[in-house]
């Protein structure tokens, strides 16, 4: 497990494997494997990826140390507040720039995140994990 819980830091911001900071983002389609087909709700309604990791910052981290495998966030991760509809999100980005960028990996969300007008859209503790096998 060691090779995969490198990868999984480093595509996490715990350590500079791909980027010096790792993002979140949100999509409303699900990603295509070869990093297309992502539709990200528009900025004009308040989305904006945040951040989940810089390596060398302690207190940036999102997600805690990698174990066999396998790697889940330890604080609870926060997105900016809604001005609008951002749509049904259906899945996590996961991207080494905070806009453009490459999109590093991406998963289904267990629960939809539809976030309107007022809302601040979060993903709780332990609700955001990842494994490479």
């Amino acid at each position: 497990y060691t090779l995969a819980n490198r990868i999984l830091e480093g595509m996490s911001g715990r350590t500079r494997l791909f980027s010096n900071a790792i993002y979140l983002g949100l999509s409303t389609t699900a990603p295509s494997r070869d990093g297309t087909g992502f539709t990200e709700p528009s900025a004009s309604n308040g989305y904006k990826r945040t951040l989940l990791g810089m390596s060398g910052q302690t207190s940036s981290q999102k997600m805690g140390t990698a174990t066999a495998g396998g790697i889940k966030n330890n604080d609870t991760v926060y997105f900016p507040e809604a001005t609008g509809s951002w749509g049904t999100c259906t899945h996590y980005l996961i991207f080494d720039k905070d806009t453009g960028g490459n999109l590093l990996a991406y998963g289904a969300l267990t629960d939809v995140i539809n976030p309107v007008n007022g809302t601040v859209p979060l993903i709780r503790t332990e609700e955001l994990q990842m494994t490479l096998s």
